[in-house]
């Protein structure tokens, strides 16, 4: 009988102010992935509608993981663009813009996709925030 090592990716969960009124939440999901597999992992928001643009770098342990695609989630609208990019071994930063200015909806922002080594220790790791900056229409963090 093959038996299967799983292991646990966890996310943590923010609370931002971006003004004296506005508050933003940001939760970053959790699964469960076979090494050698794939599994998508959803950062979703919570905002009043204040919060237009953001940035954050995922960080995560680039000897378990690596990071694959990243997609706008339904929290986005036309008018937002998203990217990616590596800034080290296990920190990835994600940027979503807005142009014209269009607030963010609450909902899932991205999925963030990524794939166990499949030489990866059984256990679980945690994939965290850093960085994180979050603005306004009149571009003030």
């Amino acid at each position: 009988m093959r038996s299967f090592m799983k292991w646990v990716i966890t996310g943590f969960s923010w609370l931002f102010s971006i003004s004296a009124f506005a508050q933003v939440s940001l939760v970053l999901g959790t699964a469960t992935v076979d090494p050698g597999a794939t599994s998508s992992f959803q950062a979703s928001i919570s905002t009043d509608g204040t919060a237009v643009a953001l940035q954050f770098d995922v960080l995560y342990d680039s000897s378990r993981l690596t990071l694959g695609t990243v997609n706008a989630g339904p929290a986005l609208t036309a008018n937002h663009s998203i990217a990616s990019n590596p800034i080290s071994p296990g920190r990835d930063r994600i940027v979503i813009t807005t142009s014209p200015i269009t607030a963010l909806g609450s909902g899932v922002l991205a999925n963030i996709n990524f794939a166990a080594l499949s030489n990866a220790p059984a256990g679980s790791t945690p994939l965290t925030w850093d960085g994180v900056v979050i603005s306004d229409a009149a571009a003030l963090p």
